[in-house]
């Protein structure tokens, strides 16, 4: 996100220290958001995978390539 930030607003301009203090805190991560999120889905589908197939709608064999990809 500090790359992007950067790119937009650029240190070195007057004011934009603040515009990326802004963009941050609107856009920003924070570890609570995904903490929630997990548990949420522990309690509505059980596991991720249940997760991943009732309520986006993955087929098994779509999670076996994704985990493919990028988890090996």
């Amino acid at each position: 996100m500090d790359y992007l930030l950067e790119k937009l607003f650029p240190a070195s301009e007057p004011g934009n220290l603040e515009h990326q203090a802004i963009a941050r805190r609107l856009f920003g991560v924070k570890t609570c958001y995904i903490e929630s999120f997990f548990d949420a889905v522990e309690k509505d589908y059980i596991s991720l995978d249940n997760y991943l197939q009732k309520a986006l709608e993955l087929h098994v064999d779509n999670l076996v390539r994704l985990r493919t990809l990028y988890l090996k």
